[in-house]
């Protein structure tokens, strides 16, 4: 047990000066070779004004304060610790502890405690110097200096870059994604989906447009690898992808995973004062720069990370390290994040609703885009003329928030399909695996009735208007009609247009005295896909 003892108030370099005690590391070492300032972890330098900043305020406010009986002395000590984590030097950490600490205290430490208290300190705490400061530097825009305003002069849009999509409406780079899905509604294969389609560039498999082949990484806290790939193959069966010409990209694998069965991928854990601290993010970083990843995703977000998933402030934290990621690889990020609790994930009431995600909403504030992934409601199902029964075999994929487009009140429609692989034992017993993938499906095709044909028939009516007696390119219809045609509305992509127009004109349609059929051409002249025009019983 210490003993109080008075003292008369001096400040830390009065002390020094008159009992002779010097604090400063070694003269040799306050400058480096080239004679810059000491820097710490990450080129960070010893006693910044951000390092100071944030030690005063730990000091004045988090740090918990010395009381005679409970260990006033480990607890002080651990406190001395800490300050070197923000790049502070021991006389700087001396001066900081008597100004801000000290008067915390019951009792205060007198100046030759306090002198002994930060020596023994500095001499063994662990972890390199200044690693938490280079870590809030990069995570907290506070830590750096306020730019100042741009005044606004005239300019034309034509000289501001592109936002940069890899897949439109889903993923863009430099911008977080989150999908918001319940339990086994089938999320984790959707992300397989997402990975194979950007690194193909195959719009086929999502039903959305792909901007830019790029290689992916999948990080899955909750499935083990021999899932993940037993999925993945089927995804390739189901949609014929060709593993070196559709997945491989420049003679490399277009798709990587990692399972976090054993060893999971952890963004941020508690530190020793029970703060959310980053953990992978510099790993997740160096990795993603040196493959050239272009899509990263976090399966899923609430397994990434320690924070109380019902504190904003936590999550946001947490949130702004895979913004980081993001910004300073300029990647897409994309975390699949689990809805709040609700019966048998049906989509009445959250399909659309960023809200329904579960937690605190700031993952949702950090996000750009927000997608919901739900089964179609029972009472849907008639409307769309299928058996209420079928309503669980189609999922609603919905825009829940848009900052870089307009939302669409239309979701893209996907079905549950099996496929049945071959496995080792396939040869000995003759049984085969079964996984689902997720079709991108146009309801209308499925659904029946005076609506169903109303609809085709405007659909025709457009495209022959169109058209106007030509024969054309499919995909310079669909451009035409998704751009100026109501009865093509619905669909969010040109992709998607010219997936509709080729099922509708599969079997010939007459309109206006002319006969429409797509027709696949082995010549260029009207291009390889085409919507043929020829006169009423012309052959």
């Amino acid at each position: 047990m210490r003993v109080e003892r008075p003292f008369t108030p001096m400040t830390a370099n009065q002390f020094m000066e008159r009992f002779g005690i010097d604090l400063d590391e070694p003269k040799q070492t306050k400058k480096n070779s080239s004679g810059s300032r000491r820097t710490g972890t990450g080129g960070t330098p010893i006693d910044s004004p951000e390092g100071i900043n944030m030690a005063v305020h730990f000091l004045q406010e988090e740090a918990p304060p010395a009381i005679e009986g409970e260990q006033g002395n480990n607890t002080t000590l651990k406190v001395a610790m800490r300050l070197g984590d923000w790049a502070i030097s021991k006389k700087r950490a001396y001066a900081l502890m008597l100004e801000h600490y000290n008067p915390r205290c019951s009792p205060e430490w007198g100046p030759e405690e306090m002198t002994d208290i930060v020596t023994h300190a500095y001499k063994y705490r662990g972890g390199p110097v200044g690693s938490a400061l280079h870590h809030e530097a990069t995570l907290s825009p506070l830590a750096q200096p306020l730019p100042p305003p741009e005044p606004l002069a005239p300019f034309s849009p034509k000289d501001l870059p592109p936002e940069q999509w890899i897949i439109e409406r889903l993923l863009c780079r430099g911008y977080v994604t989150v999908l918001v899905s319940p339990p086994g509604t089938g999320k984790s294969v959707l992300s397989l989906q997402i990975a194979a389609a950007a690194a193909s560039g195959r719009d086929d498999l999502l039903d959305l447009a792909i901007r830019e082949r790029t290689r992916v990484w999948l990080s899955n806290n909750e499935d083990n690898l021999i899932l993940m790939k037993r999925r993945f193959a089927g995804i390739v069966q189901h949609f014929i992808l060709s593993w070196d010409e559709d997945l491989e990209i420049e003679g490399v694998s277009g798709v990587s995973i990692n399972s976090g069965i054993e060893r999971p991928l952890m963004m941020a854990t508690r530190g020793s004062e029970n703060k959310m601290q980053p953990h992978d993010v510099d790993s997740v970083i160096q990795y993603i720069k040196e493959n050239n990843i272009g899509v990263w995703i976090a399966d899923p977000f609430l397994e990434t990370h320690q924070a109380a998933e019902n504190s904003n402030e936590e999550i946001n934290r947490v949130a702004a390290m895979y913004r980081k990621v993001a910004i300073e690889c300029n990647c897409a990020v994309l975390l699949i994040h689990h809805t709040r609790k609700e019966p048998r994930a049906s989509s009445v009431g959250y399909a659309g609703e960023m809200d329904s995600g579960r937690g605190a909403s700031s993952l949702m504030g950090v996000a750009r885009i927000v997608k919901t992934l739900y089964t179609m409601a029972k009472k849907d199902a008639e409307s769309w003329g299928l058996e209420e029964e079928e309503h669980v075999n189609f999922i609603r994929l919905d825009d829940a928030k848009s900052n870089l487009y307009m939302t669409s009140a239309s979701p893209n429609w996907l079905k549950r399909t099996n496929v049945e692989l071959e496995n080792s034992e396939t040869v000995k017993t003759g049984r085969t695996s079964s996984v689902g993938v997720l079709v991108p499906t146009d309801l209308l095709q499925l659904s029946s009735g005076e609506i169903q044909q109303s609809k085709n028939d405007m659909q025709i009516q457009d495209t022959a208007d169109v058209l106007n007696g030509q024969t054309m390119t499919i995909h310079a219809v669909a451009n035409m009609l998704k751009n100026g045609y109501s009865s093509f509305s619905d669909i969010k992509s040109v992709a998607g247009v010219e997936k509709r127009l080729k099922s509708l004109f599969t079997e010939e349609q007459t309109y206006g005295g002319h006969a429409i059929r797509y027709v696949q051409r082995s010549d260029t002249n009207h291009g390889k896909h085409t919507l043929e025009v020829k006169k009423s019983g012309e052959k």
